[in-house]
């Protein structure tokens, strides 16, 4: 099911790669048509993830505009189209996005953030940091806030297709010394103000572009640099560091699915000894845990059919 804000970022995306077109060959018009073999040129340059979005968005852009023969012959044309030429590691996408945040490192984007010129450095850092404490997801941040129970409440950005426990998860944060407590309403308050002033998508990219020049100015030379969801990966390592179970792992980090996080996010041997403060919600454990048993049910079913 495609949420409101999914179908704004299907138009946004479109709108940047039609600019992006126009640019690359030089026109100031461009039908559909060329709109969509250019798409198709791009490949060997992105991921086949980056390549299904961007195919998605253009097909969603193009079946909201008048019909006409030169729409129906891009659409026909993009939806055929299939992956095969994408580069495989992809450039400048996940490929290039580190999966941990070490001390030294962490203590040199800080040191580097303080000292440069910036104007949302600190930003960034605040966000990093509070993304390291709680596990949230960079969108996350925009609808999170702390009720009077001491508790982060969510709103889980995968919830509508599935991948998600339920709509929203709870994360308990009694544990946390005062300084995280701080840095966590900190970035709230930052993220608070911003949404009045410029909205939450204008912050996210100053803090986003932020972080982007600080890494390559310090490790100009790496192959994979630090972003905002690197924090995320980190977390996730930390957590299977306190050896924490992984349905306590899942409810944290709003996955519905107990193999999420050890296939795809950060890795044990990456961790802190200090492992996580937050705890998830007795409540979300148990959603989780009700969830992996109807799915091994399922797949007990289909293996004896």
């Amino acid at each position: 099911m495609r949420t409101n804000e999914t179908e704004k970022k299907y138009l946004k995306r479109a709108g940047q790669l039609y600019s992006q077109a126009q640019e690359s060959l030089s026109n100031k018009y461009i039908s559909h048509s060329e709109l969509v073999v250019w798409l198709i040129s791009q490949q060997p340059r992105i991921a086949k993830a980056t390549w299904r979005q961007y195919k998605a968005s253009v097909i969603f852009y193009l079946q909201h505009q008048e019909v006409n023969e030169d729409i129906c012959r891009a659409i026909s044309t993009l939806k055929v189209a299939s992956s095969g030429a994408c580069y495989k590691k992809g450039l400048g996408t996940s490929a290039s996005k580190e999966k941990k945040i070490n001390d030294t490192d962490l203590a040199r984007l800080i040191n580097s953030a303080t000292h440069k010129n910036m104007r949302h450095g600190t930003s960034a850092m605040v966000w990093l940091l509070a993304g390291m404490i709680s596990g949230l997801r960079p969108s996350e941040w925009q609808y999170a806030c702390i009720n009077k129970g001491n508790q982060l409440v969510v709103k889980n950005a995968k919830s509508t297709n599935g991948r998600s426990h339920g709509i929203e998860r709870t994360i308990e944060l009694v544990n946390l010394s005062d300084q995280d407590k701080q840095v966590i309403e900190l970035h709230l308050g930052l993220i608070k103000t911003a949404i009045d002033i410029d909205g939450f998508n204008s912050y996210y990219e100053h803090c986003r572009s932020a972080l982007y020049e600080l890494t390559r100015s310090l490790w100009p030379k790496r192959k994979k640099h630090i972003t905002l969801y690197s924090a995320r990966h980190q977390f996730s390592a930390n957590a299977k560091k306190s050896g924490l179970s992984l349905e306590e792992i899942a409810a944290l980090m709003g996955h519905a699915s107990t193999q999420t996080a050890t296939q795809h996010y950060g890795r044990k041997v990456s961790g802190n000894p200090k492992g996580v403060a937050v705890r998830a919600s007795n409540e979300d454990v148990e959603r989780v845990i009700l969830l992996n048993q109807h799915r091994n049910e399922k797949t007990l079913s289909r293996n004896f059919r």
